[in-house]
């Protein structure tokens, strides 16, 4: 008797775990490929993964000891709303909506360890990516070409710069999820750098000049992905960024024209002390006045 309840909480434990994992990964299908223009389809998985996962935490399972770098995920995910918290509290007072962004990782602790335990399907994931990167891509051209848009936009917020930010995540998660096959079989190079392009191109159309800032530093990172990652290989694939930007700076005016008021920005408010720019002069006054409240207040 005992015998065959131990094998029916098993066997429960196991329905319960693989029933969890092909909803995980379903939803890792869904929350990148619909990040761009669902919010709906966006939000509801998030809502649904949020709920299951806080659930998830009573259910007892074995314990698994966590690596190094699972630590330092776990690590970084909390220093930065408590941080946070600290500010609030010590400088300007607790203000619930302040608090709104920094509370979102701790969101992401109990998704983690529920997707840690049951698994995922990291082929789901990587195709969701794609989808994504695919998507931005498409929306990005209807509203450039078909609608004559300046900048395009869209997301879940619907701001220009986080359909910017998200598309060239999107862009690069591509090239990294798929770098198994592609290590191994060449045609998935393709594939992955297919997505990639789709990812920039719409980081483009946006005219996020933010999120282009990243793009060397991405291009310096990504060179692990390779076999034997040397510095020459970085030198080359950082060259090759460098004049890939200048001729798409030359033979875009649309990115020449973004690009071209960042001197005029820097030396205005430096110089003269004017915001010359609504993005670049704008982001030069906050770092300022961020530089200096941290150094009235370090803590």
């Amino acid at each position: 008797m005992t015998i065959f309840s131990v094998r029916q909480y098993t066997s429960s434990k196991l329905t319960l775990h693989s029933s969890l994992a092909m909803l995980v990964s379903i939803a890792a299908f869904v929350v990148p490929a619909s990040s761009v223009n669902y919010p709906s389809a966006l939000y509801n998985t998030a809502i649904f993964l949020v709920i299951s996962s806080v659930l998830f935490l009573f259910y007892r399972t074995e314990r698994e000891p966590f690596c190094r770098l699972e630590k330092i995920m776990l690590i970084s995910w909390l220093v930065y709303p408590a941080v946070t918290a600290l500010d609030l509290w010590l400088r300007v007072g607790w203000i619930w909506i302040e608090f709104q962004e920094p509370s979102r990782f701790l969101l992401v602790l109990p998704i983690f360890l529920m997707a840690r335990r049951v698994g995922f399907s990291q082929d789901m994931l990587k195709w969701g990516v794609f989808v994504g990167a695919l998507a931005t891509a498409v929306w990005a051209y209807y509203q450039k070409i078909d609608l004559g848009i300046h900048r395009a936009g869209g997301g879940t917020s619907g701001l220009i710069a986080t359909f910017g930010d998200i598309s060239l995540m999107l862009g690069v998660l591509t090239i990294a999820l798929f770098q198994p096959q592609w290590r191994l079989r060449k045609r998935w190079l393709l594939l992955a750098l297919f997505g990639l392009f789709c990812g920039v191109f719409a980081s483009l159309s946006s005219g996020t000049k933010g999120g282009w800032i990243s793009m060397p530093v991405l291009a310096w990172v990504m060179v692990d992905l390779m076999d034997n990652p040397t510095y020459k290989k970085r030198f080359a694939v950082l060259a090759a960024f460098v004049l890939a930007a200048v001729l798409v700076w030359w033979f875009v005016p649309f990115i020449a024209q973004r690009v071209n008021v960042i001197p005029t920005a820097i030396y205005e408010y430096f110089v003269n002390g004017h915001i010359a720019d609504e993005s670049a002069g704008i982001r030069l006054a906050l770092w300022h006045a961020a530089a200096l409240i941290f150094w009235e207040n370090p803590l």
